[in-house]
């Protein structure tokens, strides 16, 4: 719910064209944006309360995610000439077809083409996948015949912060031969699939939020 709420509002700054124009209380307009998703999100979706923290914890927790988000997009420039977000993806591997949506796609002149997914987690890559950002790279790369030039996670709770030394985004390495090691990989798996070998391999970092984990 948190996720979805911070995400929603930040995409309706990036696809609506929020930062352009004098706002002189652009932060006030994105809490009260939040305040409405969140509140939106809660009626689609049920929450333990019992488990859960307060309602006004969650809803800090968002506003404070769109806020520090601010600040990072801030320190890196997370804006251009085109800057969008949940963008659509699409390419091929041979006559296989791949997609993937990113969070922000981001182009500039000077540090040129920027994918970012955007992340709502109490501790930092704990349970990310540096092969996410990758597999866009690579869906990118056969869309447009070129490699973006950074991928990285962003952090809604760990905003750029100088004095700490929190950067707000940890930028993930990648080379050409990841990407194309990445897209033999779905190559291979495709094919299995086709073969029907897709044996479960399950472990506790990709069954945790499995419904079915207990059998």
């Amino acid at each position: 719910v948190m996720g979805i709420a911070i995400q929603g509002v930040l995409e309706d700054f990036y696809n609506k064209e929020l930062w352009k124009g004098q706002h002189e209380n652009l932060e006030k307009m994105l809490v009260d944006m939040v305040r409405q998703r969140f509140s939106e999100e809660l009626q689609r979706n049920y929450v333990d309360w019992k488990q859960a923290p307060s309602w006004e914890e969650l809803l800090t927790i968002c506003e404070d995610g769109v806020k520090n988000y601010m600040k990072t997009m801030k320190a890196h420039k997370l804006l251009g000439p085109y800057a969008k977000s949940e963008v659509k993806l699409k390419g091929k591997l041979g006559d296989i077809k791949i997609a993937g949506k990113v969070d922000f796609l981001i182009q500039r002149s000077d540090t040129g083409v920027t994918i970012l997914d955007g992340k709502n987690s109490k501790i930092k890559m704990k349970y990310v996948d540096p092969d996410q950002l990758r597999y866009y790279g690579l869906v990118f790369t056969r869309q447009y015949g070129q490699m973006p030039d950074r991928l990285g996670f962003v952090w809604y709770r760990y905003p750029y912060d100088a004095e700490e030394g929190e950067e707000g985004v940890d930028w993930i390495e990648f080379t050409r031969r990841d990407l194309v090691s990445l897209g033999e990989r779905a190559v291979a798996a495709r094919q299995g699939m086709l073969r029907g070998e897709f044996e479960a391999r399950p472990k506790a970092k990709h069954c945790r939020w499995c419904d079915y984990e207990s059998v």
